[in-house]
Order: structure tokens, then sequence, then C-alpha cells
């Protein structure tokens, strides 16, 4: 039987680290700090986490946001941001550290969600 990411690496007590050093580093940055600016970011925080948990396998969805690409189509997102993103994703999973392998599979599965996020 083949373990999840969500298993390998423990799950919700893993993830909600790995999420507040996201959201830190993206808050630092002031190319993306804009995008936030009126957000609910313990909200927004909740939903990443349950995002992040699906995307890792979680064994049940537990995310129950709205898609992708409408939570995100007011934002005029640039392919120059989504990588910054992608960056930082990648920065705070290398912190908890994530297998390099396992970065690299969930910086393709985010990799694949562009066309849902980038606007412009």
């Amino acid at each position: 039987m083949t373990t999840s990411l969500y298993e390998k690496y423990g799950g919700l007590p893993t993830i909600i680290p790995i999420v507040d050093s996201f959201y830190r580093r993206l808050l630092a940055n002031d190319t993306l700090r804009p995008f936030f600016q009126g957000v609910n970011m313990q909200k927004l925080a909740d939903h990443q986490v349950n995002f992040i948990a699906m995307a890792m396998g979680a064994p049940s969805s537990i995310y129950t946001g709205r898609s992708l690409k409408e939570a995100h189509a007011h934002l005029s997102v640039t392919k120059e941001a989504f990588a910054l993103v992608a960056k930082a994703l990648e920065e705070s999973l290398r912190e908890a550290g994530v297998e390099d392998t396992d970065v690299t599979t969930m910086l393709s599965a985010v990799s694949s969600l562009a066309g849902e996020i980038v606007s412009t």
C-alpha cells in the first residue's frame, strides 16, 4: 500500500506550520503583500491548510473552499506573482524538512494549477 504525502509527513501537525511559514513569506514580499490587503488571513490560512492536506492525499476531502479560478479571478495574478508564490511554498516545504522528491511533486501539482490562478 502506498503512503500518501499527508501520512508520510504527519498530517495537519506538519501542514499547519508549513502554511504559517508560507504566509509569512508572502506577506513579507513587497510584490505579493498587496494581494492580501483586507483579507482575513486566519480564514485564508485555514482554507490553505485544508487545500494542502487534500493535495497531499488526506484520507478524506476536507477542503470546502471556492474553486481556485473563482477565488483568484478578481486578483489579476501575473505569471511572475505565481512564480513568487511557488518559490515561497518551496522554501516553506524545505524548511519543514520535506524531501526533495516530495517538494518536486508538490511544486509540479502547484504548477499544474497556474491556468486556474494566473489571469494576466
